[in-house]
Parts: C-alpha cells; sequence; structure tokens
C-alpha cells in the first residue's frame, strides 16, 4: 500500500529471516546499532522508520541514540511496560520461547498454516504465508533479547526529537502499551501523536489494517512533506 509513495526497504534483523544467525549479539542495543549500520550502508537520508513490537523497540531505540538517522518513526505497540518482572521470570519466559521456536520450525508448513489460522481467524489470509515462512526462518539465539532486561523506555522516550506516531490497542486482546503508559509517554513527549485502534491487540495492523494505516499514511505524508 505504501510503496506507490515511498520507496520501501524492508529488512530482516539479525537472527531473522535470511540475515545471518550469529550466536550471540541478540540485545536491543545491538538491534538499534545493526538499523544505524544499514542506514549508513544503503545511503539512506533521515529515512521514515516504522516498526512493530520488537521492530518499534528498535526504532524507538535508533531514535534516542542516533538522532540524526531518521526524520520520523511509527511505533506499533512497542513493548513499553512498568510490569516488573524478575530476573529470574524474565530467563524463563525466554526458555518457554526457545522451546516454542524450536518446535514451530519443526512443523510442517501445512501444520503451522493450520495452527495459526486457528489462533488468529481475523487476520487476512495474505498474512499467514510470510507468518509461516518468518517462523520457519527465525533462529531460537533471539530469545535471549526475552532473557535480557528492557531498556528503560521512559529514558528512550524523552530522548527522541524526531516526530513520533504510536499506535496502541486494546490490552485485553494482547496489546502491550497500556492506557496509564499512553498517557505518560504523552507526559514525556508532548508533541508526540498516539492514535488508538479500536479491536486490536498486539498485531494491530493485522487485526485492523486499514484503521491502523489510515494515520500512518497520514503522518508519513506529513513529515515527509515537513
Amino acid at each position: 500500500m505504501l510503496e506507490g509513495e515511498y520507496d520501501v526497504i524492508m529488512y530482516d534483523a539479525r537472527g531473522h529471516g535470511l540475515s545471518e544467525k550469529p550466536e550471540t549479539g541478540y540485545t536491543w542495543e545491538v538491534l538499534a546499532e545493526d538499523l544505524a549500520g544499514l542506514i549508513d550502508a544503503l545511503g539512506l537520508d533521515r529515512p521514515l522508520v516504522m516498526g512493530h513490537s520488537l521492530g518499534a523497540a528498535t526504532a524507538m531505540l535508533l531514535a534516542a541514540r542516533y538522532p540524526a538517522k531518521t526524520r520520523g518513526i511509527v511505533l506499533e505497540d512497542p513493548p513499553c511496560s512498568d510490569q516488573a518482572i524478575p530476573p529470574e521470570a524474565l530467563r524463563a519466559r525466554a526458555e518457554t520461547q526457545r522451546q516454542e521456536i524450536t518446535a514451530r520450525k519443526a512443523m510442517s508448513e501445512e501444520e503451522l498454516l493450520a495452527y495459526v489460522r486457528q489462533r488468529s481467524p481475523t487476520w487476512p489470509e495474505a498474512e499467514l504465508g510470510p507468518w509461516v515462512q518468518a517462523k520457519k526462518q527465525v533462529s531460537p539465539h533471539v530469545t535471549a533479547l526475552y532473557g535480557a532486561p528492557r531498556p528503560d523506555w521512559r529514558q528512550a522516550v524523552k530522548a527522541i526529537r524526531c516526530p513520533t506516531l504510536w499506535l496502541t490497542a486494546d490490552p485485553a486482546l494482547g496489546a502491550i502499551v497500556t492506557p496509564a503508559v499512553a498517557q505518560e509517554i504523552k507526559r514525556l513527549m508532548p508533541t508526540s501523536e498516539i492514535v488508538y485502534v479500536e479491536g486490536a491487540g498486539h498485531c494491530i495492523h493485522r487485526e485492523q489494517f486499514d484503521a491502523a494505516m489510515e494515520p500512518v499514511k497520514r503522518f508519513l505524508r506529513r513529515v515527509a512533506q515537513g
């Protein structure tokens, strides 16, 4: 939908897709460093950066730590939460994720398709094939991220200077950013735009595509023209 107006670059983060899958180097800071290096390697002039979940965290840290690299960011339900998780719980979460990734990689594509259709019946059919491919390609090594403490999102928000659009949704349906956290984001960064998408959980663009993309298109046009 965006490629008619923009040059769209979609890259695979380390450990994902067709990118290299080293055994180490899976930290939030390194992912932001990877993205900054990609922008430099491609010779991009302050591109607009969009991300969902882990990708949103990467875009947020990029804008906070490398302010000259981007002219604007779109963050779809990033992992900004006030929920305190003890270190042992983080390690247990990482191990659970590792087991799930390993189990999915052992499944056939047909089994994965049946699984995602049952688990996410509202997702468009066009999303299912890429989801299956992603689950077959991702490395269990990435779960080191889930066992590591997350960066202080408040400090990151306060450091961002570029225009920012936040897409939030319903925590009861699985969204991470709660209304209280959204209010705190607005307090810390009054110039940011926060859009609540009704009827969606964590995967906002999959569950309410049109409602999510309308504010994204408006934001991108405004920032690109500015």
